[in-house]
């Protein structure tokens, strides 16, 4: 059994797509709730940066929601990008 699992967010912790909507699928409006409650209190979540919230029907302890760069696929080189992962 894994204690947790992670989201590939993005700033706003919007769970529209991806590997994002499938988890809110599965584990249900609480992790939903917990996100909007993040972004509410927060603001909107750094590209590096990434927090926890509960895991809802999934059997886990938890999700970490971690938010990536997007990479500009027209751009000569991904210094920028690689700066934001560093």
């Amino acid at each position: 059994m894994v204690d947790a699992i992670v989201n590939p967010a993005n700033e706003l912790l919007e769970h529209v797509g991806g590997a994002a909507l499938a988890i809110w699928n599965a584990g249900g409006e609480d992790i939903i709730k917990e996100s909007a409650d993040y972004i509410n209190k927060n603001g909107k979540l750094p590209t590096g940066r990434a927090t926890v919230t509960s895991s809802g029907n999934l059997k886990l302890k938890g999700v970490i929601h971690a938010v990536g760069p997007r990479y500009n696929e027209g751009a000569l080189d991904h210094q920028i990008e690689e700066i934001q992962m560093k």
